[in-house]
C-alpha cells in the first residue's frame, strides 16, 4: 500500500544546476529571493552592528543570500572577539565586509560559469 502523504522538498542556491528532468517532475517551484534591506538588516543586527554600520554593510552586500549575511555577521563577531580589546572598529568591519564581498563575487562567478 503506497502512501500518498509524502512530500519531497529540494533546496538549492544553484537552481541553474538542476537537471531539466528533475525540474519537470516537480509539481511546484518556489523561489526565495535574496533578503531585502530590512530583512538583511535584521539578519546583520545579530552581530551587534549599530544602525550606522548596518546601513554601510547593507549597501555593500546587495544580492547576498540570508546564509551569506548570517556568515558575515558571525565573521564580524569572530573578528571582534579575536581582538585584545574586544571592540568593533571601522577597520575590522571593513576587512570582514571586503572579504565577504570578494567571496560572494567569486562564488557568483563560479556559479554562472559554464563548463
Amino acid at each position: 500500500d503506497q502512501s500518498k502523504n509524502i512530500s519531497l522538498i529540494l533546496a538549492t542556491n544553484r537552481p541553474s544546476d538542476l537537471d531539466a528532468a528533475v525540474c519537470d517532475r516537480m509539481d511546484e517551484l518556489l523561489e526565495f529571493p535574496s533578503p531585502a534591506d530590512p530583512d538583511a538588516a535584521a539578519i546583520l543586527s545579530a552581530s551587534g552592528l549599530t544602525d550606522e554600520h548596518l546601513k554601510k554593510v547593507a549597501e555593500k552586500t546587495q544580492g547576498f543570500s540570508g546564509r551569506e549575511l548570517a556568515k558575515l555577521a558571525a565573521s564580524v563577531q569572530g573578528a571582534v572577539f579575536g581582538e585584545f580589546e574586544v571592540a568593533l572598529t571601522p577597520e575590522i568591519l571593513a576587512d570582514v565586509v571586503d572579504t565577504k564581498v570578494k567571496e560572494h563575487a567569486t562564488r557568483t562567478a563560479l556559479m554562472t560559469k559554464k563548463y
